[in-house]
């Protein structure tokens, strides 16, 4: 498998703002927010293949939780506890992605800091963060 990647264009890959949404997409107080939108670009690079891709989102609240799925994959003796998995096809060009992340079952998001992380499998290729008031 090749890496979507290299290490020249990492720090190119930045996230968008993220923040918290409510029908109609208004910033709304952490109480009140429904679901948290992760933006970021994937940058233009020719020495990749195109073709389907996938991306590793954690989103961590400010309790050290990760949010999502919460699920869990193993690159050799790395774990990886992940909100979603981004899938998308790759043409090589830049591409704009955005995906959601609602808060664990039977619960609100928590005021406090989130932490917004990308992983290309094991290797964390962007990372963010932003406070829900």
């Amino acid at each position: 498998r090749k890496i979507l990647f290299v290490e020249e264009i990492q720090s190119d890959m930045h996230q968008a703002v993220q923040r918290a949404l409510r029908e109609g997409g208004k910033d709304v107080y952490a109480r009140r927010a429904d679901k948290i939108r992760v933006s970021f670009t994937v940058p233009k690079n020719t020495l990749v293949q195109g073709g389907d891709q996938e991306l590793y989102i954690q989103v961590i609240d400010p309790k050290n939780n990760t949010l999502g799925a919460n699920e869990q994959i193993e690159f050799g003796d790395k774990v990886l506890n992940y909100s979603l998995v981004s899938k998308f096809n790759y043409e090589n060009a830049s591409l704009n992605i955005c995906e959601f992340v609602a808060p664990n079952a039977d619960s609100k998001f928590e005021k406090g800091r989130y932490m917004v992380n990308v992983f290309n499998q094991k290797d964390l290729v962007s990372t963010s963060e932003f406070i829900l008031d």
